[in-house]
């Protein structure tokens, strides 16, 4: 009995995320920041959207904004986990 070959099954291909805009609110001396968020949905469904960002914080999707935004109030931290 000779054992029989299983085709070879390869994974669906996962879309590629993409990086866009965030704002968080102000919070006491805390500014509001530009933040960096992974979009893992269409961006009909998530302009507007309280999303968390790559730094932890939440902030609101702005997809008329591109990453990074051209401003001068961008989350450090974000900036670096975005770095490439």
């Amino acid at each position: 009995m000779t054992p029989r070959t299983l085709p070879q099954t390869v994974p669906p291909a996962r879309p590629t995320p993409t990086v866009g805009a965030a704002r968080s609110r102000a919070h006491g001396p805390t500014a509001a920041l530009w933040h960096a968020v992974e979009l893992h949905r269409p961006t009909s469904e998530v302009d507007g959207a309280c999303e968390l960002t790559l730094c932890g914080s939440l902030a609101r999707v702005a997809v008329g904004e591109s990453w990074p935004p051209a401003s001068r109030d961008v989350c450090p931290a974000c900036l670096v986990l975005t770095a490439r």
